[in-house]
Parts: C-alpha cells; sequence; structure tokens
C-alpha cells in the first residue's frame, strides 16, 4: 500500500477545522436550526435608551426558534404576547427576519423584523450591524448573546 502525502497547506487546514468544530466554532452558511434564549430585562432595555412602554412589553425571556427558512420568536413576560413567526432569507453574511402578515406580529406584520450579520460560536448566536438602526432594534436584538438551548 502507497503512503498517502497531505499538502502542508491541506494539512494545516484540516487541522484548524477539527479545532473549530472541538471547540464549538461552526462556520456556516446559514444559522444552525435549533433553539436560543436571552433574557432581557426592563432595567436592561431601559438603560440602553428603549421607551419605558417599549421595555415593558418587550422584556422578559426571549426565546428564538430557527427550522429551516422558518422563525418564531416566543416571548415570557407579564403582558404573555403572543408568539410572531415569519420568513429567514440570506444574502452574503446577513440574515433578514420577515414576519408573517398576521395580527399576532403586530406593527411588524409583513414586514422585515430585522436584518443583521451573524455568527455562532461556543453555542452562542449573536446579531451585529444590525437594521434597522434603531435603539430597540439594536437592544432587543443585538443586546446580549443568545445561547443555544436545542
Amino acid at each position: 500500500m502507497q503512503r498517502m502525502r497531505i499538502p502542508s497547506g491541506v494539512a494545516v487546514a484540516l487541522a484548524l477545522s477539527v479545532a473549530a468544530a472541538a471547540y464549538g466554532g461552526v462556520t456556516t452558511s446559514r444559522i444552525p436550526n435549533g433553539v436560543y434564549r436571552a433574557t432581557l430585562s426592563e432595567v436592561f432595555m431601559r438603560y440602553a435608551g428603549v421607551s419605558a412602554a417599549d421595555a415593558a412589553q418587550n422584556s422578559g425571556v426571549q426565546t428564538l426558534i430557527f427550522r429551516g427558512k422558518r422563525w418564531t420568536n416566543k416571548t415570557v413576560n407579564r403582558y404573555h404576547p403572543p408568539d410572531c413567526s415569519g420568513d429567514l432569507s440570506y444574502t452574503g453574511n446577513r440574515v433578514t427576519l420577515v414576519a408573517d402578515r398576521v395580527p399576532q406580529c403586530g406593527t411588524a406584520g409583513g414586514r422585515r423584523l430585522f436584518s443583521a450579520r451573524w455568527s455562532f460560536e461556543r453555542g452562542q448566536l449573536r446579531f451585529t450591524a444590525i437594521q434597522p438602526k434603531d435603539v430597540f432594534s439594536r437592544t432587543a436584538w443585538g443586546g446580549k448573546p443568545w445561547t443555544k438551548i436545542a
């Protein structure tokens, strides 16, 4: 049997890929399917500059669920808001979430919820360079990392 020679560049790339996988780094063009959670307190949101009404309505335990080309957002707080879902699309290194045109999505219904660059590393999903650039979107979607729980 002849021994196979691996070019040094390929060996280094392979070693880096194995190391990234071992440490939880994921290089992919899509957010990994799963359930992600972040807790946004009313105080945290107010400190970031979100209005009192928006902070009260949107604080609490936030859960984002990604499955294929669909997303769902669940909020657990004293107001018990309904879940909102929609479509996902990707362009380059950005993801865009568009809400379904249904009453439970409120004013976001049928519109872009947000668009952002995203990264997933060591079990945490992060959104940066968020559009729209308003304080609420930056705080609600990018203010904290989203931990993958399932």
